[in-house]
């Protein structure tokens, strides 16, 4: 297994109790001790939760974080995802830029 920066859906969807999902992240954690989000996750989950005004899920998503890792991502993080991005495009792949830059860090790593 290779060590992974976790996205905003897989996330949502482990901290619903999805069934996969928790399962996945226990496989993760029996290998690495930590998992990483990027901090667009962060923000997305956190102004989701807020914007649901989940007090008690504010409270549990910001002690979860407090045991994992929150990835910044650099402007030179950015540069490279603007090539790679301008790159798929031209060859007709989409993705979201987003997750480009957060494969280009953790890949980094």
């Amino acid at each position: 297994m290779t060590e992974a920066i976790i996205d905003t859906d897989i996330l949502s969807f482990y901290f619903k109790g999805d069934s996969n999902e928790v399962a996945e992240f226990g496989d993760y954690l029996k290998e690495f001790d930590r998992i990483n989000i990027s901090i667009i996750t962060f923000s997305e989950i956190l102004g989701g939760l807020k914007h649901k005004k989940a007090d008690r899920q504010i409270q549990e998503f910001e002690e979860f974080i407090s045991n994992n890792n929150i990835i910044h991502i650099s402007e030179d993080s950015a540069r490279i995802c603007a090539d790679v991005y301008a790159d798929l495009k031209q060859r007709g792949i989409t993705s979201g830029t987003s997750d480009i830059a957060y494969c280009w860090h953790c890949n980094r790593q």
